[in-house]
């Protein structure tokens, strides 16, 4: 898989995924329903760390140029109000998949899948038919330019890692305690995951387990993500700002700034951050740190934000 990775970057064709959900089979023979179940059971005990992780690696990842040209171009996250409304709606489809049942045709989970696959194939077509030649130099050769594929294998295969490696990579740092066997139930959930979003087996990056996605993870983490965020696009920052402004919204406390959200990224990954952090900036790391290390060593203090958190999605009727 890392051999795929490099081949890509280094400009090979790119193949796209096929979105029709009747190519899609609900009884696959080798799945394993009971691991599968305890990958779900893994997030649910863990569901405030897991999404704190997931947003530390959704900001993050939008130093990607490849997924930032896709927002870029929709324009639906440029605004604080928007943002957070589409990452909030995110959110909602990742909690249905972990608390519903997608091998039911007739579950919110299942119809949440095909509505990102959907929302996918309509991304695909805006960023083909726009041709933004943004993303190409001078130098690039026409046929080069005709392989490109927007929201391809490859990018699948990232965003996978973008929803699961971090807390398989960092689970201490973002306050879950657990064992390799919980990691690896994990892994296993996103592997099906996966495959259901239309991800060939080939760039499923947890198709071999956990230490496998562990590798492949820790790849993608030193050789894509902390070198984008070293030197990131100019769009970077006032796309990534547009989502820690529109936290404000929907919090009291101020927890969330682009810079003190990739520096503490730098810190989980045991790298220091090349750029100066304000005192500001500072005050949330430290604030965060130590609630998630609050969560980590006192169960029931974990347990308490978890339910709560749990109460106020089942609310919006997630299953």
């Amino acid at each position: 898989m890392c051999t795929v990775l490099r081949e890509i970057l280094e400009g090979d064709s790119i193949p796209s995924y096929d979105e029709d959900d009747n190519s899609i089979n609900l009884n696959p023979d080798s799945l394993d329903i009971n691991k599968f179940d305890r990958g779900k059971k893994f997030f649910q005990k863990n569901v405030g760390q897991c999404l704190i992780a997931m947003l530390y690696s959704l900001v993050c990842g939008l130093s990607i140029k490849r997924f930032l040209d896709v927002l870029v171009c929709t324009g639906r996250t440029s605004t604080p109000e928007n943002s957070i409304k589409r990452y909030l709606n995110t959110t909602m489809h990742v909690l249905k998949w972990h608390y519903g049942n997608v091998w039911d045709s007739t579950s919110k989970a299942n119809h949440s899948i095909c509505s990102v696959r959907n929302m996918h194939k309509s991304a695909r077509i805006l960023m083909t038919g726009s041709i933004d030649r943004t993303r190409f130099d001078d130098k690039t050769s026409d046929e080069k330019r005709e392989k490109c594929v927007y929201i391809s294998q490859y990018d699948m295969g990232l965003v996978q890692c973008g929803f699961m490696g971090a807390i398989i990579m960092y689970p201490d740092k973002f306050g879950i305690r657990c064992s390799q066997r919980d990691l690896d139930d994990y892994v296993y959930f996103w592997r099906w995951i996966g495959y259901l979003l239309g991800i060939d087996d080939k760039y499923n990056i947890c198709i071999g387990g956990y230490y496998s996605a562990l590798e492949i993870c820790k790849a993608i983490d030193k050789n894509i993500l902390l070198t984008s965020l070293a030197d990131p696009p100019p769009d970077f920052y006032p796309m990534a700002k547009a989502f820690t402004d529109g936290t404000k919204l929907i919090s009291y406390i101020p927890c969330w700034t682009v810079e003190s959200i990739v520096a503490r990224y730098f810190h989980a990954t045991g790298n220091l951050y090349p750029h100066q952090i304000s005192c500001g900036d500072w005050t949330r790391i430290y604030f965060i740190r130590s609630f998630l290390a609050s969560m980590y060593y006192f169960s029931s203090f974990a347990s308490f934000i978890n339910a709560g958190i749990e109460l106020s999605f089942q609310r919006h009727k997630i299953t």
